[in-house]
């Protein structure tokens, strides 16, 4: 089973019959891609839901509910930057490339952007199957691909873009309160924050807390709520405006979890004295990820991830300012 990058890589002879489980933003990208590299492919996207580019991120109703990443670096086409922002702009009274979309939007941009592409490959095919997959299986020179109710189809190349699946229950909680129909096991099913009443307590505090307060918050101006975690971190903000200096290549080369958290406090004392923040180390090293965890020794590895972790992700994963 290949991955995108190989179903871009060559074509078979005639028409190359893609399939693509999961139609969220990941399986629209990869799927838009495809059409736009092999314009004779023949394209299934295998989602349950109506609508393709949603997935979990995107099909909140909610605008408040926003991008963590502005307007200006959210283009689906990668040769193409200002793709999303000119849509958006047909749409949208005022953006800028600092504008924080609401998450329906983006989801919306996703699904055009694909049937563009498709309108621009005539000779190509794209069908949506609203199925869920139930397995995949080898056939005579590719895979053929079960969907739940009995029905398959067989593809030369077959994508993964099964996003998450539902939160797992925090370690510990006993099973009475599991079942008690005051918990709330995922936010984000369609409709679960509807019959909350009174003061909540959200157990987390990252993104998806963020969104759950929005919305609880809205809907009873008098509620308190109370977020809880074991850092009692909360993700920073991106900035409100205002350019920033272009990013330096990193030049952390550490080997312990210690020198790398004394390499970017002095990477951002640095960037202080040019006139920028943290926001611009954090994304000078992002391109680097990779290559500083494969540095670091195993043990060190264990140690980033049990001291630092947590603060790396506040960092990394903003939420609009």
């Amino acid at each position: 089973m290949s991955g995108w990058q190989g179903v871009l890589a060559a074509a078979p002879a005639g028409p190359p019959r893609v399939a693509v489980v999961g139609g969220g933003a990941s399986g629209t990208l990869v799927a838009l891609a495809t059409l736009r590299a092999i314009p004779n492919a023949a394209v299934t996207v295998v989602e349950p839901r109506s609508q393709l580019g949603r997935g979990l991120a995107y099909s909140t109703p909610d605008p408040r509910h926003r991008l963590n990443v502005p307007a200006g670096s959210m283009s689906a086409l990668p040769d193409d930057p200002g793709h999303f922002l000119r849509w958006a702009g047909i749409h949208h009274r005022s953006v800028s490339p600092l504008w924080f979309a609401p998450r329906p939007t983006y989801g919306r941009y996703l699904a055009a952007s694909l049937r563009e592409a498709a309108a621009q490959a005539p000779a190509a095919e794209l069908r949506h199957v609203r199925a869920s997959a139930t397995a995949i299986d080898p056939a005579a020179g590719g895979w053929r691909v079960r969907l739940e109710g009995g029905g398959e189809l067989v593809a030369d190349d077959v994508v993964l873009a099964l996003g998450y699946g539902p939160p797992a229950p925090p370690a510990g909680l006993p099973p009475a309160l599991l079942e008690h129909p005051a918990y709330v096991a995922d936010p984000w099913r369609p409709g679960a924050l509807d019959a909350v009443s009174g003061d909540v307590l959200c157990l987390g505090t990252g993104l998806t807390a963020v969104d759950a307060v929005l919305a609880l918050a809205d809907a009873d101006l008098g509620r308190r709520i109370f977020c809880v975690s074991r850092t009692g971190l909360r993700p920073l903000a991106h900035r409100t405006g205002g350019a920033s200096p272009a990013p330096r290549r990193s030049a952390l080369r550490p080997v312990t979890a210690l020198g790398l958290l004394r390499s970017v406090r002095a990477e951002v004392a640095l960037a202080g004295e040019r006139g920028g923040d943290w926001r611009d180390v954090v994304n000078g090293i992002r391109p680097h990820v990779n290559e500083l965890w494969a540095a670091l020794p195993a043990p060190e590895r264990e140690r980033f991830r049990h001291r630092l972790a947590r603060f790396w992700e506040v960092h990394r994963h903003r939420m609009p300012p």
